[in-house]
């Protein structure tokens, strides 16, 4: 147990009894022993910062058509999502997104695209030429309706950060 608490990177630890998660570090261990020789660990850790956070996921299939999917931002503040979307159509589908267009995806291939780093990624390569036109998505407070067209799975992965 020892070994696997230090790490060098901030690590997801989830509450028990809510949907809300903590990104944490351990900054020191102390091994502790009872009377009658029984041992367990006192940890410190540090958090990343002052949230705790919310995974959300909205997943939609759109069939040669247009749709919306409402996203509920729960933070305060403009949050970028990652989507990934899976082309059900051919070569030249236009997906779309509000204005983010995807274009050139071959059928069945998933794109990966993060508005925060603004990085587009199929199967682990840089796919950013299959995003044209760089309209990328933010979710202001509240509610969020965002227009769908194409032939697409897509799926709106959100980790919103909130104050408890």
């Amino acid at each position: 147990i020892y070994s696997w608490l230090i790490t060098d990177d901030f690590k997801e630890f989830k509450t028990e009894d809510c949907d809300f998660s903590y990104y944490l570090m351990v900054t020191n261990i102390q091994k502790v022993f009872t009377i009658d020789r029984k041992g367990y660990l006192k940890v410190t850790f540090k958090s990343m910062d002052k949230y705790a956070y919310k995974k959300v996921t909205y997943k939609k299939t759109i069939s040669n058509n247009t749709d919306i999917i409402t996203v509920k931002n729960l933070s305060n503040e403009i949050y970028k999502p990652k989507i990934i979307i899976t082309n059900k159509g051919d070569n030249n589908t236009i997906n779309k997104i509000n204005e983010l267009e995807i274009t050139g995806l071959e059928s069945g291939k998933i794109l990966t695209i993060d508005n925060l780093l603004y990085t587009v990624e199929c199967e682990g390569q840089n796919a950013f030429d299959k995003v044209t036109n760089r309209k990328w998505i933010s979710l202001k407070t509240g509610e969020n309706v965002l227009s769908l067209s194409g032939n697409m799975i897509i799926e709106i992965i959100c980790n919103f950060p909130i104050i408890l």
